[in-house]
């Protein structure tokens, strides 16, 4: 999964944000 980030923060430049905020969304959820 990690690698996959990667790869695609290295093609394309939001991913690294959107996947980001992707974690942090899903970590609220699982806290609230």
């Amino acid at each position: 999964m990690a690698d996959l980030i990667a790869a695609l923060s290295a093609s394309c430049p939001w991913a690294c944000i959107l996947s980001a905020v992707t974690a942090l969304t899903l970590e609220l959820v699982v806290l609230c």
